[in-house]
């Protein structure tokens, strides 16, 4: 469903945008809730796009009031549920850890996987194509 949610939202808004680049007061938070809803804008009144349930650090590109928009384009969330890290970049694991871990199962499956990957800022395609090669 929230699938079919994202794409209606993209036809609605134009299409499919890039994701944006990242600006140079671009910072990162660690979200704080076990489920943090994903919104078309900065408010509750827009659509929600979808979810983020791992608590994972994301970048933040602008911010209205207590809303963040996310560099990989998903949309927005709510800054209240998130606490901001010390750093700008996150530590970051490399592709070849993450595809392990796709393989293990713990980024999901399908539209799930690519979702919190990109959002987690890693190239989906590149992470698929070394599952594909471990596999």
């Amino acid at each position: 469903m929230d699938y079919i949610v994202s794409e209606a939202n993209k036809r609605i808004e134009g299409g499919n945008k890039p994701a944006p680049t990242p600006a140079s007061n671009s910072y990162t938070v660690k979200v704080t809730v076990d489920a943090l809803n994903i919104r078309a804008g900065a408010g509750t009144n827009y659509a929600i796009n979808g979810c983020i349930r791992d608590r994972g650090i994301y970048t933040i590109v602008e911010t209205q009031g207590n809303w963040g928009r996310l560099k990989s384009g998903a949309g927005w969330i709510c800054l209240d549920y998130t606490q901001k890290t010390s750093n700008t970049t996150p530590n970051r694991k490399s592709n070849e850890e993450i595809a392990r871990e796709v393989i293990r199962g713990d980024w999901g499956n399908g539209d799930e996987r690519r979702t919190r990957l990109t959002n987690a800022g890693y190239d989906y395609n590149a992470i698929q194509a070394i599952v594909n090669k471990l596999m």
